[in-house]
Order: C-alpha cells, then sequence, then structure tokens
C-alpha cells in the first residue's frame, strides 16, 4: 500500500510544530504557548492514529 498524502498532510507536522512551541513555551516560561503546543502535538498524534487506522481499514477492505 503507497502512501498518497502530500509532505504536508497527516499529522507528523502539527506534532513536530507542536513539541517545537511547547518547548520554546517551557524555557521561556510562557505558559500559553507551551499550551498551544501540547495541544498541537495531541492533534498531530490524533491525525496519525486516525490515518493509520484508515489505512487499516482500506486494507481490509481491499482484500475482501
Amino acid at each position: 500500500m503507497t502512501d498518497k498524502r502530500g509532505p504536508t498532510e497527516g499529522g507528523k507536522p502539527d506534532e513536530l510544530r507542536g513539541r517545537v512551541e511547547e518547548t520554546v513555551g517551557r524555557v521561556t516560561d510562557d505558559s500559553e504557548m507551551e499550551r498551544e503546543g501540547r495541544a498541537r502535538k495531541t492533534k498531530g498524534r490524533a491525525k496519525q492514529a486516525a490515518d493509520k487506522a484508515k489505512d487499516a481499514i482500506r486494507g481490509i477492505t481491499e482484500k475482501g
């Protein structure tokens, strides 16, 4: 199965940006930025899980 998502689709960019925001917020003592980064990171992970589930379902339906 090939991955047809482009480089900006899926959750990885959100997760990485969230990690950066969270770290910068922590280092600069900016709790709002840290919180936003944590939320973005969680959103990215959720997108990745949803994409993985879609791929699994797609694989099952293609076999059957």
